[in-house]
């Protein structure tokens, strides 16, 4: 077309009109909704231990932030052979529930001995371990205390190290909890509606 016949935007009779063009595409991403990205790892020096002993009412008490070296834990599914001649001899099992067991490591400090109350860490004691696995993450169980070692060698510090498993009974468990490490809030249990 020319201008003598009309403006050249104008669509003909009977030719349907182009769809509008989408808009152009900007260099900014837009903000991110939803998990952090992959690859956001930390150090383990920001993962504590608070152990909350629980008193004989069964309500957690005040606990304490241990100073420790390491942590491990495990929290694994108990599962029960149910092999049979319907299997034709080829192992099958069914869950039965799940546990957890931890080891927490530690130097010795006399000013403040795991013995002591708070956090009393003595064998059969029962308590809320909270394990972060970063600065302001955790999971957090309901334990009893099954073991405590230490180590004096002549030429290294004295440490010691305690183990706990699962206890449902004093305290049940919550995972991927977020908060930063603070033994003045005892564990509040959850009420459903």
């Amino acid at each position: 077309m020319t201008g003598a016949e009309g403006p050249a935007n104008v669509t003909p009779p009977g030719v349907p009109p182009r769809p509008p063009r989408p808009p152009r595409r900007t260099a900014r991403a837009a903000p991110r909704v939803g998990p952090p990205p992959l690859n956001t790892f930390g150090p383990g020096w920001q993962s504590p231990v608070v152990f909350f002993p629980i008193d004989v009412s069964g309500a957690p008490q005040i606990g304490q932030v241990l100073q420790i070296t390491g942590h491990t834990g495990d929290w694994t599914g108990v599962l029960s052979s149910v092999k049979h001649t319907g299997t034709e001899g080829h192992e099958a099992r069914i869950g039965c529930g799940d546990d957890f067991k931890a080891t927490v490591n530690a130097d010795f400090d006399l000013g403040a001995p795991p013995f002591e109350d708070p956090p009393f860490v003595v064998p059969q004691a029962p308590g809320v371990i909270r394990v972060y696995l970063a600065s302001d993450y955790y999971h957090e169980f309901g334990v009893r205390v099954s073991r405590i070692h230490w180590q004096t060698p002549v030429n290294d510090k004295v440490s010691y190290s305690f183990d706990v498993e699962m206890d449902w009974l004093s305290w049940p468990y919550t995972i991927g909890q977020t908060g930063l490490p603070d033994a003045s809030t005892p564990p509040v249990a959850l009420v459903a509606a």
